[in-house]
């Protein structure tokens, strides 16, 4: 199983941001492997908007959007949460979550529509 919990702009640690244009966007994922073990981790995450497609920042330090995702194998039926956070403009639309946990080689992506 695999979800969205919740998708936060958030704030960068004593206030900073790395540009006006560009905002910290957080999306909190929870995942359980089911009956066999499973791993994810920020590298596993991309975001795709406007035809381009980034990578999570995995050392950006924030207020709310803690703790970050780590790279962890889950055995069956363990679970997890954490947050990834994206750099992106503030302007960026139609945004869409890919999530690639590695089980098995050619693993599909589950996609999530993000709705901003």
């Amino acid at each position: 199983m695999l979800r969205v919990r919740r998708i936060l702009e958030c704030s960068g640690r004593d206030g900073w941001r790395s540009d006006p244009e560009r905002l910290f966007l957080g999306i909190e994922l929870e995942a359980e492997a089911k009956d066999e073990s499973v791993a994810l981790g920020h590298s596993h995450v991309k975001l795709r908007y406007a035809g381009r497609t980034i990578s999570a920042e995995p050392f950006i330090k924030t207020e709310d959007c803690e703790p970050l995702l780590k790279y962890t194998r889950l055995e069956a039926h363990e679970s997890l949460r954490g947050w990834v956070v994206f750099l992106v403009p503030a302007s960026a639309s139609s945004l869409e979550l890919s999530v690639r946990p590695r089980q098995f080689l050619n693993d599909q992506a589950t996609l999530f529509d993000l709705g901003r």
